[in-house]
Parts: C-alpha cells; structure tokens; sequence
C-alpha cells in the first residue's frame, strides 16, 4: 500500500511542475506584453507632442514672415511715391517784367535758400514746394512770385526744428496765426500749387 501512495505522489510531480511552468511563461508573455504595449503608447505620445511643436512653429514663421511681407510693401510703396515726386517736371517759370529783379522773392535775401528767413523768427507760413536741390525751389519760388503771391522766400529745412531736414523750401508769407496761413494757403493752391499747406516754422 505504502508503495503505491509513493508511486502516485511521483507521477503527480512531474504534472505539478509542468503547470507551474506553464504559469511563470503566461506571466513573462503578459509582462513583455504591457512594457511593449507601455513603450508603444510612450513613442506616440512623444510624436504626437512633436507634430504639434512643429505646427506651432511653423505658424510663428508664417506669422514673422507676414509681418516682414507687410514692412517691405510700405517701404516699395514708400520709394515709389518718393520716386514719383522727384519725377514731377517743374513747371517753366514765365519772363519776369523787367522792372523786377531777377530774384524770385520779395523777401530781403533770395539769393539763396538759407538765410531767407530771418534765423531767429517764429511764425506760420506756407510751403509752397520741398525741393530736393536749390534750383528746383527757387523755380517754384518764381513760378509763386509771378503768380502774384504775396511774401516768397526760400529756405532750406535743416536750419529749423520744426521742418523735416534736408528739403529746399519756397514759402509764402509769415503769419502770428494758423488761421492766417490756412488763408493764404488755400491763396497759392487757387494760384496752382496743389501741394501749398501751412506750417509753424521756428529754429528754437
């Protein structure tokens, strides 16, 4: 009796120990299974978080390059009007009588554009023309004086504060008041200079 219970206890073993076997190689199949599955899931997040790193990227460009777009249409457009005033043709001045002077102004200095308007006075006048060279404002200034206007002279817009540098100007007149300009502005755009606006003029 004895022999047999031994027996059967050894046949048992070897089907205990296939079992268990079985069970630690389910257990690594499933491990191996969820650190993939782990590892699968960890790779598309990253490549998913670097598809929308470079969608926010490439906007930011496309937004730069909008605004580096806009800039260099203004500054074109810009030099184009630039480029459109200098090309105007003057206008040819007429024959002055021959009892005037051959200056163009009746200001006390009109032999040149500085000087014209006395250094140290502050007032309200009307630009009749910006002129990039001296014999262009001087034409203007004639073409002004024939016209009838009243107090031409010339000046070069670096000597005053209140001028944008760099331009030969012909004005009309030097007034105590704005109201008075815009008078004799509206004057000289009736006598043809479209572009006649008023200005205050000062050194200080």
């Amino acid at each position: 009796m004895s022999t047999r219970i031994i027996s059967d206890a050894g046949a048992r073993r070897p089907a205990s120990l296939g079992v268990l076997v079985c069970l630690v190689v389910a257990t690594l199949t499933l491990t191996a299974c969820g650190s993939e599955s782990g590892g699968s899931s960890s790779s598309a997040g990253s490549d998913q978080a670097a598809i929308e790193a470079r969608i926010a990227r490439e906007r930011k460009e496309a937004a730069a390059e909008a605004i580096r777009d806009r800039e260099v249409k203004e500054l074109r457009d810009e030099v184009k009007r630039l480029k459109a005033k200098r090309a105007k043709p003057s206008q040819p001045a007429t024959a002055a009588p021959s009892t005037q002077s051959s200056a163009p102004t009746a200001s006390p200095t009109t032999g040149s554009t500085t000087g014209s308007w006395p250094p140290n006075d502050s007032a309200w006048t009307v630009i009749l023309a910006s002129e990039d060279t001296a014999d262009g404002a001087t034409q203007a200034a004639r073409r002004a004086t024939d016209a009838g206007l009243p107090g031409v002279g010339l000046l070069y817009s670096s000597d005053f504060r209140t001028l944008r540098p760099g331009w030969h100007v012909a004005y009309s007149g030097q007034f105590s008041s704005k109201e008075e300009a815009m008078s004799r502005a509206a004057q000289a755009r009736a006598a043809g200079f479209s572009d006649a606006y008023q200005r205050y003029v000062s050194a200080q």
